[in-house]
């Protein structure tokens, strides 16, 4: 997959999700380092990092990192009282008749 399959697969899932800022900021900051590390899996990050780059309290974190998990978005273990974590890929989630611009529209617009 590459970086417009992850935001599609995001976005349609957000909608059933509907996603905290908090969380959506998550998920971004998470794919951004895999990407630039060009590694999916076991990328080992602390909470301290993420709480600051993020902006939220421990609780928020472990709250939107459940949040994701449900949504199969990312996984997550702890090794070494260190968190790894792995971006999952969905392709089940790639649907050729998703439109944002519609969703928003109908979901926070109104349709009119």
């Amino acid at each position: 997959m590459d970086y417009e399959d992850y935001l599609n697969q995001f976005w349609i899932i957000d909608a059933e999700f509907d996603f905290t800022g908090m969380e959506t900021r998550l998920y971004f900051l998470l794919l951004d380092i895999a990407l630039h590390k060009k590694k999916f899996n076991d990328i080992k990050l602390h909470n301290t990092f993420l709480m600051i780059f993020v902006g939220c309290s421990k609780t928020q974190l472990q709250r939107g990192r459940r949040r994701l998990r449900k949504a199969d978005l990312i996984d997550y273990m702890v090794e070494n009282r260190c968190g790894m974590y792995s971006i999952l890929t969905l392709k089940d989630y790639q649907r050729e008749d998703y439109d944002p611009y519609e969703f928003i529209q109908n979901r926070y617009m109104g349709e009119e």
